[in-house]
């Protein structure tokens, strides 16, 4: 039986993999049916499958520049879900610096990933790399996004 330790272990060498973009590695630790959510209104935002996440991230990987560098702070898990703070930063090209927070929520079953959320500024990620899409025209529309819980325990109005 899995234990949280165990799921921790599994989400930080996971974690560690999409990094250094060790694709086998991934591949290994990910399952088939794995689901990945992205916050946001960029371009590759929402529910990918694991190819399609394996592929943009390969692509987004490419382009970012190195030395890119994660640092983890608290770890989490409880049932099967594993909750990682982290910080990601790097000098870009022209000199200015990328420094991001994450959070990511990782749902670990029989030593693999099966989802994955994650949470960080999108708009810096845009305005630091370059993404192009036009921010005006978002924030200016109501986008229906997809929901990213797999359960609602509760639920909240104000009138």
């Amino acid at each position: 039986m899995e234990t949280a330790e165990d799921r921790k272990k599994v989400a930080l060498d996971w974690l560690r993999a999409s990094l250094l973009v060790d694709k086998d590695r991934l591949i290994e630790l990910t399952g088939e049916d794995c689901t990945f959510f992205l916050t946001g209104d960029m371009p590759g935002s929402g529910w990918k499958t694991r190819e399609q996440w394996l592929e943009g991230w390969t692509q987004v990987a490419a382009a970012v520049p190195t030395p890119f560098h994660v640092r983890v702070g608290s770890v989490t898990a409880e049932d099967d879900r594993v909750a990682i703070e982290a910080e990601a930063t790097c000098e870009l090209p022209d000199g200015r610096r990328y420094q991001n927070h994450y959070h990511f929520l990782l749902r670990i079953r029989d030593g693999k990933l099966r989802t994955l959320k994650e949470y960080f500024d999108t708009q810096h990620a845009a305005r630091s790399f370059g993404i192009d899409f036009d921010l005006d025209k978002v924030q200016g529309e109501a986008k229906q996004r997809q929901s990213n819980l797999d359960d609602v325990s509760d639920s909240y109005t104000r009138t």
